[in-house]
């Protein structure tokens, strides 16, 4: 085998991977304009939630009173939460151990980090967000009928 084989394999190879990078970016970009849409059809959600309720997310286990939750970042320093925020209609990295520590950033980068489906999920999480607080209130004042039931009924004989 001879070298100019190999360089031109290589070169072969390196066109396949630069072009599948250039597709990887246009997917991105796709998404990062899927979310843009995502959010205008939901800014009437959001501003409603705003000033009733905080946000959640079905898979991450934190709150905001700031907008829906679109990621989470463990960098092992520091626990980032990736928010969009409804009062400043930006994407903000809030820093957990200093919430005061906000950096703004994009739904470029939020795309480009891999939130993408995190995202996703926590902006359509507004649809049943309510119907499952309210069905956490439920089975509250549910046990909470049961134990005064439970302590009526008890006797200290």
């Amino acid at each position: 085998m001879s070298i100019t084989i190999q360089l031109e394999e290589l070169e072969k190879i390196k066109k396949e991977h630069d072009d599948f990078v250039s597709k990887n970016k246009d997917l991105q970009k796709e998404q990062c304009e899927f979310l843009k849409e995502l959010i205008e059809h939901y800014k009437p959600a959001m501003d409603w939630y705003k000033h009733k309720f905080v946000f959640t997310h079905p898979t991450i286990a934190y709150r905001t009173s700031r907008g829906p939750i679109l990621g989470f970042r463990d960098t092992g320093r520091e626990d980032i939460l990736i928010i969009y925020s409804v009062s400043n209609n930006q994407v903000e990295y809030v820093d957990l151990d200093d919430e005061d520590n906000v950096k703004r950033n994009s739904l470029w980068n939020v795309v480009e980090d891999g939130y993408f489906k995190d995202a996703v999920k926590g902006i359509r999480y507004l649809d049943i967000m309510l119907k499952d607080y309210l069905e956490r209130v439920k089975g509250a004042h549910k046990n909470l009928s049961e134990e005064l039931e439970s302590a009526r009924g008890f006797s200290d004989n």
